[in-house]
């Protein structure tokens, strides 16, 4: 779904949901055969990103600030909405870089974590948009075959994963192990390294004395 988010917000820059939704379903910008087609992935983008509200507007401006950072920004807000995309990181995050995805295992966590699927297909069929979804923000990579590999946050995915923190409550040290922070796929230190340089170029606040750390936002 990165490619259109990406292809939504070429033809909305900036826009309303009434507009994000019009340039989908009426204007076809995402170039999709059908009528039916336009309406469920509308409805799939809704449920991901929302296009209304605090968080998408973070996206959108960090998004404008540094287009190649959308991948992970968008896997981002979709661990807010989407819980089965949320629980996946437990399968996948602690996997070492260069282990193949199995997809018999897969299946086997999601019937333990959620139950049985309606059917083989179905299951499948979500587990594969799951690994989509991971490989396209560049936790994963190859093709029909999928291996674990590490993303390569940038300061305003590093923003983003501590704003959605922050909204959630946590403070401190803390923003560094919500999941958001987790799905980053850095570790600690760089990652105080990457939330220093995001407030270099004025995404969030950042103060720290020793093991003291204060991260700020404005309000919006």
């Amino acid at each position: 779904m990165i490619e259109d988010l990406r292809s939504l917000f070429d033809a909305v820059p900036e826009g309303t949901r009434d507009a994000y939704r019009a340039a989908v379903i009426d204007d076809n910008a995402l170039l999709k055969q059908t009528a039916r087609t336009r309406t469920v992935s509308w409805k799939y983008l809704q449920r991901l990103y929302s296009f209304e509200g605090p968080t998408f507007q973070k996206l959108a401006a960090l998004r404008r600030a540094n287009p190649d950072a959308l991948p992970l920004l968008a896997l981002l807000l979709g661990l807010a909405h989407d819980h089965r995309l949320r629980d996946s990181a437990e399968y996948l995050l602690p996997l070492p870089q260069g282990t193949v995805i199995d997809q018999e295992a897969l299946r086997r966590w999601m019937t333990e974590r959620w139950g049985p699927a309606p059917s083989n297909k179905t299951q499948s069929s979500m587990g594969r948009n799951l690994m989509s979804s991971w490989a396209q923000a560049g936790h994963l990579q190859g093709v029909r075959i999928k291996r674990r590999s590490q993303a390569r946050p940038t300061p305003e995915a590093v923003a983003f994963a501590l704003y959605l923190g922050y909204l959630e409550g946590a403070r401190g040290v803390m923003l560094y192990r919500t999941a958001y922070a987790q799905a980053l796929d850095v570790a600690e230190g760089e990652l105080d390294d990457l939330a220093y340089r995001a407030s270099t170029l004025g995404y969030l606040g950042y103060r720290r004395i020793a093991d003291v750390l204060e991260i700020t936002f404005r309000a919006a």
